[in-house]
């Protein structure tokens, strides 16, 4: 049986108004969807953290949304 690859992001912890909730959801999946396909194209879980954590990073939701770094 084959051992398929998983991405996993966490995107907070917080209560979100409930207008937060679907960008919140649509990032964490959107980041989710870019660490996967890095997987893919390079087998290198660490490349695939570095692109999930940049499309957080990048979202243009406001910035404490994902809490993802400094940018």
């Amino acid at each position: 049986m084959p051992i398929l690859p998983t991405v996993i992001v966490h995107g907070g912890c917080h209560d979100r108004p409930i207008d937060e909730i679907n960008p919140h959801v649509e990032g964490t999946q959107a980041a989710c969807a870019a660490g996967y396909k890095m997987l893919q194209e390079t087998g290198s879980a660490m490349d695939a953290v570095r692109a999930a954590i940049r499309v957080l990073e990048d979202n243009p939701v406001p910035a404490e949304l994902h809490n993802a770094g400094v940018r």
